[in-house]
């Protein structure tokens, strides 16, 4: 006979294998930067933030949306991983405050801009942390 905690380690173990055994893709990685990884569900977040405007403004080209914004990903985790590197690198308001404006200006309001960042996971506090 099997001990309780046998057939509990035996069942969590069929529990965490049974999507992969459908073949479900739970989520998967689409690019990594040291130990930073972006996977197909926050690009699709991301895509879907920035596609609205786009759309409008000049159609869109799924591909080309889709590598632009694992390029821009890519790009970004190397800044970051740069300054932090950085142990005395001074923060310039002004720059950030220009930067966040330009953003806002890509959006045809500014409640379009926050639901673009809320899709992100971001508001417009933790745009400027990041920044």
């Amino acid at each position: 006979m099997r001990s309780p905690a046998a057939i509990g380690v035996a069942l969590l173990a069929a529990v965490a294998v049974a999507p992969f055994l459908r073949g479900e893709t739970v989520d998967r990685i689409v690019a990594r930067v040291g130990d930073k990884i972006l996977t197909a569900s926050e690009l699709e977040r991301y895509l879907a933030a920035v596609r609205e405007p786009y759309e409008s403004a000049s159609g869109w080209n799924e591909e080309t949306g889709r590598r632009a914004a694992i390029d821009h990903w890519v790009e970004q985790q190397l800044i970051l991983k740069e300054s932090k590197e950085l142990t005395n690198f001074p923060v310039d308001t002004v720059e950030i405050d220009q930067q966040i404006e330009e953003q806002k200006s890509r959006f045809p309001s500014p409640e379009a801009f926050a639901s673009a960042l809320a899709r992100e996971g971001l508001d417009e506090k933790k745009l400027r942390e990041r920044l």
